[in-house]
């Protein structure tokens, strides 16, 4: 009887589910750097975004919970806070062109460089491999070019494992055919080894945008995961609201 009702319980709660999100602006037969390119070209032509997730960091030192803040408006600010218990502020990290500011209690201080990850990198011990900051953290793969000397493998009939090349950089890339959503990628260092690793799940549509509603990046013995409550989408963001709370008089700048 117990056993019976399980059933039961499972097939309503499958029954309400809301069906899977499918994009339906893209097919197989278009090619994966086409993909990737529309992913990145719906983010930019948003005007701006705000989000809310619940923010976990996992390492050998333990587990830390908190809730994440985003703000992004065209085309070059970026906003990413970080609240703690009681919603206490450990760092803001504002993305300015090419100029990245982090301040706040947690990183001891307020301090400014350059945007291509190795200021957060040497203050919060996160390194995204050079990585676009909005990219790494809302979920968006960035576009590259497919490997002509790695073969495209079929793990699956619905699935394809694809080898890009960027830069210096080698990048594979998870893509569930049926959906045309990509479900994981993985950054490789010259001997094949694993640098960075993103898995993308719960996909949602948020007006012509499919976004990850969990993005959980994976590097030497840290995860951090994201799990987003809510997205606003052209709402007319403020620049005020970009630099609110940050101590801009006391930054420290390093090169």
């Amino acid at each position: 009887m117990l056993k019976r009702g399980l059933w039961l319980f499972a097939a309503l709660f499958y029954a309400c589910a809301p069906p899977p999100v499918m994009r339906l602006d893209w097919t197989s037969e278009q090619g994966f750097e086409a993909l990737l390119r529309l992913s990145a070209g719906q983010l930019e032509q948003v005007e701006d975004l705000t989000a809310e997730a619940g923010i976990a960091v996992r390492s050998a030192d333990g587990r830390d919970s908190g809730t994440a803040l985003v703000l992004l408006k065209q085309p070059d600010l970026f906003r990413f806070e970080i609240r703690g218990p009681l919603y206490s502020h450990i760092f803001t990290a504002l993305l300015q062109g090419d100029s990245l500011t982090v301040d706040g209690s947690g990183i001891g201080g307020s301090w400014k460089g350059a945007g291509d990850g190795w200021l957060l990198t040497s203050l919060t011990g996160v390194d995204l491999r050079g990585y676009d900051l909005r990219y790494a953290l809302l979920g968006i793969v960035a576009p590259g070019r497919v490997d002509a000397s790695n073969p495209v493998e079929y793990p699956r009939a619905d699935r394809a494992l694809v080898t890009l090349v960027d830069g210096e950089r080698t990048r594979r890339i998870w893509v569930d055919l049926h959906r045309g959503l990509v479900t994981r990628e993985v950054i490789e260092g010259d001997g094949g080894e694993v640098l960075l690793s993103r898995r993308l799940r719960d996909y949602r549509k948020i007006g012509d945008l499919y976004l990850p509603g969990r993005v959980v990046i994976e590097q030497e013995g840290m995860t951090i995961e994201l799990e987003y409550r809510q997205y606003k989408l052209d709402r007319g963001i403020a620049d005020k609201h970009f630099f609110q709370g940050l101590r801009m008089e006391q930054v420290r700048r390093v090169n």
